[in-house]
């Protein structure tokens, strides 16, 4: 039977979770659904590897920091990895800026966790071979990839096994392959309240199986934390922690060995925001020369799921309205306005940089978007000074 490495990634800023949305999931303590998901691990004792943004750590602490206490408190259950501030496109960045939103994520999950396991687990699975070099040089051990995401072709021709992946100058990192085939297993698991597809794959060989996920999936759907429990207690595999991983130094020449780029087709496929992106690159290129309250609006406008929002239709699942019920039916999860939300911060962050405002006042806004925005500033100034610089931010 397969050993099970669950990988969470948790983004509150999904396309599919609004603003709205999200900051009611946070209210309540611990009565609340966010925290109610997390007690679903502690309770049944079901290990994760938690790699959640920083963003979205910066919201727990403003809105939630209930939940930061249950993963503090149980790293037997929680193990965090390293995630960015902004779930972004790495592939747009230049160097700085991919510095400053890594630098920046550890600097969050490190003062809200204590500990965070320096494996990092890259937006959409994007990164650069220059990018691969940067995260060595900042003491990261390990990253992932998924050959799921990329053609027939290069998903023969990544190692099935972790391994050294190249990136320039000689710089090489540890590459943890994920099987892109349990994603499905685990969305049709909560779907439709079944789960023999998933325990006949984890039957199927002795091995260590590492399952990537979307945590906000459970919050997608009606009776989304009993799905989640439903699948916990049903499914079998003994949960692992990462950190026994034996890195391949050699692979076969027919393989892969730099980290391959997936498609921008499902990101960019109008180029609806191409303008949005030109002006974000404007401004990126003077990084440096930013105020701190222009790099934290920045972190706000790079966010992957504002393109999401906009270039992606909403998607449709099979869903069977509950355990007891035969019936399956198509259930669709909307889209946000995220484009919207992502004119707005732009705006602010122009605004800024025009005016030499070293401070915004948010007061008089009142969209969650912006209370989610007034939040996330203030606890970044509360972190002050971001290592922002290269090699030791780890």
């Amino acid at each position: 039977m397969s050993r099970l490495i669950d990988i969470v990634n948790f983004n509150a800023d999904a396309s599919c979770l609004n603003s709205t949305e999200w900051l009611s999931i946070l209210r309540g303590g611990l009565s609340s659904r966010f925290c109610r998901w997390l007690a679903l691990y502690v309770r049944h004792r079901k290990r994760m590897v938690l790699g959640i943004t920083g963003a979205t750590v910066s919201d727990l602490a403003a809105h939630n920091p209930e939940a930061i206490t249950i993963v503090r408190t149980d790293p037997e259950i929680f193990q965090v990895i390293l995630r960015p501030y902004s779930h972004d496109l790495s592939l747009l960045r230049t160097p700085n800026g991919f510095r400053f939103n890594v630098a920046a994520g550890y600097t969050v999950l490190r003062e809200a966790f204590g500990s965070v396991v320096n494996y990092y687990l890259p937006p959409e699975f994007m990164l650069l071979s220059e990018q691969i070099t940067a995260l060595s040089t900042m003491g990261a051990k390990a990253t992932f990839i998924n050959p799921k995401l990329h053609t027939s072709e290069f998903a023969l021709r990544i190692p099935k096994r972790p391994y050294m992946v190249q990136g320039i100058m000689g710089q090489k990192l540890g590459c943890i392959p994920v099987n892109g085939e349990l994603t499905g297993a685990y969305l049709r698991a909560i779907q439709l309240w079944e789960t023999e597809e998933w325990n006949g794959m984890m039957q199927a060989e002795d091995r260590t199986s590492r399952l990537w996920r979307d945590g906000e999936s459970p919050f997608l759907l009606p009776d989304g934390i009993e799905r989640e429990e439903f699948w916990l207690t049903n499914c079998v595999a003994e949960r692992e922690h990462l950190g026994n991983e034996q890195y391949d130094t050699v692979i076969a020449d027919d393989l892969y060995y730099s980290y391959p780029r997936p498609s921008f087709a499902a990101w960019i496929k109008e180029f609806r925001m191409l303008g949005f992106l030109g002006r974000i690159h404007d401004i990126e290129k003077d990084f440096r020369k930013l105020p701190n309250i222009g790099r934290y609006l920045w972190l706000l406008t790079i966010n992957s799921d504002i393109l999401s929002a906009v270039e992606k239709d909403s998607p449709t699942v099979r869903l069977r309205p509950s355990k007891f019920s035969n019936e399956v039916r198509d259930h669709r999860i909307l889209r946000s306005e995220r484009g919207h939300e992502g004119e707005e911060y732009l705006s602010l962050l122009e605004h800024c940089l025009s005016n030499g405002a070293s401070a915004l006042e948010f007061e008089h806004l009142t969209a969650s978007y912006f209370i989610k925005a007034k939040g996330r500033i203030d606890h970044l100034q509360g972190l002050e000074p971001i290592c922002s610089d290269a090699t030791a931010c780890l």
